[in-house]
């Protein structure tokens, strides 16, 4: 087990190598424990217990499925991730998502209404289903496309979710306008 210390100010403290380390209440005790610090001789430990704020539970629910994790839990789930230097990229991303969710049926309602508010009369009933359907199917690889690249770390997660809920909005309500104004 290796852990990095750092001091108040970010900057690197020590590192404690470790041969086996279980978490306790409150409290990691590691055995064969060697202390590595700048400018120093190593220092030899049998035993050594370093405090925490973890505990088992945070770690399962840090480590749990995003999908299992409530809406209102997500900024806490978050915050312990990063204070524990955990990857909390596709927790950011869920949470994101689920704030986004009303506008994403928005999105997905005018998309419909570009292609669903045509007369029948005229005729083009299978390009309007076909564009419908490549309108659909293009909006959800755009989504997808961007929440993955937003898990890679690539943009941030406001960017990655939010981002395509925009455009598709904005896209189909220049759609309809032009449509019905002309």
């Amino acid at each position: 087990i290796t852990i990095y210390q750092y001091d108040k100010k970010g900057e690197f403290a020590e590192q404690l190598l470790a041969r086996r380390g279980v978490l306790q209440d409150g409290y990691w005790e590691l055995s064969t424990v060697s202390i590595v610090r700048a400018g120093q001789e190593p220092e030899l430990h049998n035993a050594y217990y370093l405090s925490t704020t973890l505990d088992r539970a945070r770690i399962l629910n840090a480590l749990s499925s995003i999908h299992t994790v409530s809406v209102l839990e997500l900024p806490g789930v978050i915050d312990l991730a990063d204070k524990s230097q955990l990857p909390s990229a596709r927790f950011k991303i869920q949470y994101e998502m689920l704030l986004a969710r009303p506008l994403l049926l928005v999105a997905m309602v005018l998309l419909a209404a570009t292609v669903s508010l045509r007369s029948f009369r005229q005729g083009g009933i299978q390009t309007m289903v076909s564009t419908g359907i490549v309108g659909g199917v293009g909006f959800f690889l755009l989504t997808e496309v961007s929440r993955q690249v937003g898990l890679a770390g690539l943009v941030p997660a406001v960017v990655a979710v939010w981002l395509p809920v925009v455009i598709a909005c904005l896209f189909a309500t220049t759609v309809l306008l032009v449509q019905e104004d002309g």
